[in-house]
């Protein structure tokens, strides 16, 4: 296992165990490390001592949970360790500028000190912000490709082929001019063919006007409740790394933690999609030095009954 590898593994083990007691030597234990040469590599490669690093991904779980759950203040700095309610409130204005109760006014989740992915090429830490926002139903004008939900099949290629022969053959820019829209949105999991086991990714434009295409076909999206993630960013981050952990934060560590649930699922009726949008839209380049992605996940509540 290389040294990154080491690291990697136990923040992913760390963000899996944020609420229960957490020491250096246990923490070492998962890296296969000594206690000393864990404590020195995780600080050279995360940029945070150990400790430090588990008391920011706390407040930023906490942080979560304030604006998304109904537990109260003490009961969540309770739950992550904190020892006192003072302890925590100095702790947390410290980070996000802002007392607890503060924030869950604002109503905005900050992604703070999200988890950090690791590779051999460095440490990648991706601000964001969620929010949650209600839509009305949505009129849009597409062009689709249907991608295979196997396991191990090649959805990035395919998804990649079908942006470069748009992008080549002037599409985008003619379903631009058909809805007289400057925007070009992404839609992922519009229909699913439980035959093929195939799921749409289109590429769309609003259409306000309710222009009528033989090129472009319609889609309409119904009223919908959507998790917001959103972010700017800048090399070495790449749009389609952020896009992805996006996914990884969504599925991973944001619905789990919440009381809400994922509207986007294979028996479900069409017209409920997430909705991307990458400035510039560029999103399998590699060499973008600033850009931001903004992912709407449809979502309802737990109790909620999806028709």
């Amino acid at each position: 296992m290389l040294a990154w590898q080491s690291i990697q593994a136990t923040v992913d083990w760390i963000e899996d165990n944020l609420a229960d007691e957490l020491t250096i030597q246990n923490l070492a234990n998962v890296a296969c490390l000594s206690p000393h040469y864990f404590q020195r590599l995780f600080k050279h490669v995360v940029g945070k001592s150990v400790m430090e690093y588990v008391r920011l991904r706390r407040l930023a779980r906490i942080s979560d949970r304030l604006i998304f759950n109904g537990d109260s203040v003490l009961e969540s700095c309770m739950f992550y360790g904190f020892e006192n309610h003072e302890t925590f409130c100095r702790a947390f204005k410290t980070v996000y500028g802002m007392t607890p109760t503060e924030y869950r006014k604002l109503g905005q989740a900050i992604g703070k000190f999200p988890k950090p992915v690791l590779t051999e090429k460095g440490c990648y830490v991706m601000d964001y912000e969620v929010t949650i926002e209600e839509l009305d139903e949505i009129d849009y004008l597409a062009i689709s490709q249907m991608l295979p939900m196997a396991e191990g099949a090649d959805q990035y290629g395919m998804a990649k082929d079908f942006w470069e022969r748009c992008n080549k053959e002037n599409t985008f820019e003619r379903l631009k001019a058909v809805c007289g829209s400057d925007a070009i949105f992404a839609l992922f999991c519009n229909t699913y063919d439980p035959a093929t086991n195939m799921a749409s990714y289109d590429f769309v434009c609003v259409n306000r006007t309710k222009a009528v295409s033989t090129e472009f076909h319609p889609i309409t999206l119904r009223p919908s409740k959507y998790a917001v993630f959103s972010c700017n960013a800048v090399l070495p981050m790449t749009i389609n790394k952020a896009y992805w952990r996006f996914n990884d934060i969504f599925w991973g560590e944001w619905l789990p933690k919440t009381d809400y649930k994922s509207v986007i699922d294979f028996d479900y009726q069409p017209g409920t999609a997430s909705i991307e949008l990458f400035t510039p839209f560029t999103p399998y380049a590699e060499d973008v030095p600033e850009f931001s992605v903004k992912v709407w996940y449809p979502i309802a509540n737990k109790q909620e009954v999806i028709e």
